[in-house]
């Protein structure tokens, strides 16, 4: 018969894994460093960029993506509970994702990021957040379409604003008619959408 362990069994099994972790963490030849970049978006002081060669595991932990990025610490806000990555891709030599909140088609404080090959990440002032899970190259206009963002070949940003275009964005296809100048997007509500690639 297996018995389940007590408390204090569980306790000494959790302090001795992590000690386990942390000396194999602190024995490691190179443990490397992480910076976090501050600026002003939106009136509030929030991330703009990490960067770092911290690599635990094969996890850089400075590559971690919150569901706000405020520096005053106040994280616990409505409709914000969740931080999951919605959309990545590569585009223009760098790696594109968004993260999403739980249900907010109007936007979020969630964010547009990008990552370079030095695993520098910058989070995007762009951002307008939201619920989204779509992405698809336009070869036509040389443009990514990530969630309410296009990003040209450059980096360049452009962003349609939640507010005129309440999305929950969960497809982006190419436009039957018209594909050079037009897309449809597609959110979780059953709206469907034709985008101008070009305005």
């Amino acid at each position: 018969m297996i018995k389940p362990f007590n408390a204090a069994t569980r306790w000494c099994c959790a302090l001795a894994c992590a000690l386990i972790t942390i000396t194999s963490i602190q024995a490691g030849p190179e443990r490397g460093s992480a910076t976090v970049k501050f600026g002003t978006v939106n009136s509030e002081e929030q991330m703009v960029a990490t960067q770092g060669s911290r690599k635990i595991s094969g996890v850089y932990p400075h590559l971690s993506t919150y569901s706000q990025s405020r520096k005053d610490g106040k994280f616990f806000k409505a409709g914000h509970e969740e931080c999951g990555i919605g959309a990545v891709i590569p585009w223009a030599g760098k790696l594109w994702m968004v993260t999403y909140a739980p249900h907010m088609p109007k936007g979020s404080d969630h964010k547009l990021y990008s990552i370079d090959k030095d695993m520098n990440m910058t989070i995007h002032a762009e951002s307008v957040g939201g619920t989204p899970a779509a992405r698809m190259i336009h070869q036509e206009s040389g443009q990514l379409f990530i969630a309410h963002h296009a990003i040209d070949q450059a980096g360049k940003i452009r962003t349609i604003d939640p507010r005129k275009m309440p999305a929950r964005v969960t497809a982006i296809m190419r436009h039957l008619t018209d594909p050079e100048n037009y897309i449809y997007l597609y959110d979780m509500e059953n709206m469907f959408y034709e985008v101008n690639v070009h305005t």
